[in-house]
């Protein structure tokens, strides 16, 4: 049966958890714009790759450091933190990037015109509701861990360190999958694990071990599949992924906005997290749906290239 939360949720958790979750994309983000692309063109792939195992790297360090912070002073130290840090960050890259050439000049209306393409509109679809079925559920995880599969508090900051953990294996096993076996297959393949990991979360209510293990398997597809993405628009829009993958971050922080206000929606409403797995998961699941309808246009639109020529 649902577990019934009586007591009303802490703040000073749930603002850890929203913040620390985000920030590892506001670092993300503020490499998209400014230092796009990030590398040579043969070495493009494996800088996505990297991108994504800093996001990891970053829940690793951030989140139980975070807590700390938080419990030392108070959750409202973390921004003063985070702003000193960016600053620090971009005087960094200021000096220690050398100078890269952009890409050959491509007007900008040739390039927008890859936003009409049927597959990566729908591509941009995968990334809308697998980060709002994350965010919906990752908003809310420590109060979920603790309420749904009784992890005891002094237990929450390893648990996330050992998703973080789990979440930079993940970015390596994802880049390792797409060198193997191609893009299009890691990407349903991770699409289908974190669906079906995320939606049998609440079967394990009151069960700690065997909770938080399909969780691990939930963040290693998850940040397998974010490599996967990256790629794919890629190899779809190679004369224009400069823009794609800008405006699939902003979708990406839509998702995420969405998620988290979702997630508020259904907890004002029911007053317990057990639900909110299976609506991430349902989520998750309609990007898989977007994801399969991309790739069969791609390789309808290939084909029929093939055939003209």
């Amino acid at each position: 049966m649902p577990q019934r939360i009586g007591q009303r949720l802490r703040t000073d958790d749930l603002q850890i958890a929203v913040e620390l979750l985000k920030a590892p994309r506001a670092f993300g983000q503020l490499g998209d714009d400014q230092k796009r692309p990030f590398g040579p063109e043969d070495l493009q792939h494996g800088a996505d790759i990297g991108k994504v195992l800093g996001f990891s790297s970053a829940m690793i360090l951030g989140i139980p450091l975070g807590m700390a912070i938080a419990e030392w002073l108070n959750w409202r130290a973390i921004f003063l933190i985070l702003a000193l840090l960016s600053i620090g960050v971009v005087y960094l890259i200021n000096k220690l990037v050398p100078p890269m050439e952009g890409d050959a000049a491509v007007p900008f209306l040739r390039q927008f015109k890859v936003l009409g393409s049927a597959v990566i509109v729908s591509g941009l679809l995968i990334t809308l509701f697998r980060e709002s079925g994350n965010n919906l559920l990752f908003t809310y995880v420590i109060p979920f861990l603790q309420n749904i599969l009784a992890l005891p508090a002094s237990s929450s900051s390893f648990v996330m360190l050992w998703l973080g953990i789990v979440g930079a294996a993940g970015s390596r096993l994802g880049g390792y999958c797409i060198d193997r076996w191609g893009v299009s297959r890691v990407l349903l393949a991770g699409l289908v694990m974190h669906a079906a990991t995320i939606s049998t979360l609440p079967l394990w209510a009151g069960r700690t071990i065997p909770g938080i293990a399909f969780l691990s398997l939930m963040a290693l597809a998850m940040f397998a599949t974010g490599t996967a993405i990256q790629s794919y628009f890629i190899a779809r829009a190679p004369q224009s992924s400069n823009l794609v993958l800008s405006i699939n971050t902003s979708i990406t922080h839509l998702g995420l906005a969405l998620g988290a206000g979702g997630g508020g929606l259904v907890l004002g409403s029911t007053e317990t997290l057990y639900y909110h797995p299976w609506l991430g998961g349902l989520l998750v699941g309609l990007g898989l749906a977007a994801a399969s309808v991309s790739i069969a246009w791609g390789r309808k639109k290939s084909r029929s290239e093939l055939s003209l020529n």
